[in-house]
């Protein structure tokens, strides 16, 4: 497996397919939306507490 980008055998030349990526940047979307509601009722320690807890 190839591990940095100019390794890729089309690289600088990359396709993609637009339907694809927009589900997929759709989903985020969302995903984000959810972690803005749930941090704005947290306290500041508490939101310290799980940037924490994700790191380890």
């Amino acid at each position: 497996m190839k591990r940095w980008i100019w390794e890729q055998n089309a690289y600088p030349d990359f396709t993609y397919d637009l339907k694809k990526l927009e589900t997929i940047i759709q989903k985020i979307s969302i995903e984000q939306g959810y972690l803005i509601a749930m941090t704005q009722t947290m306290s500041n320690e508490n939101i310290i507490k799980r940037q924490v807890d994700a790191l380890y």
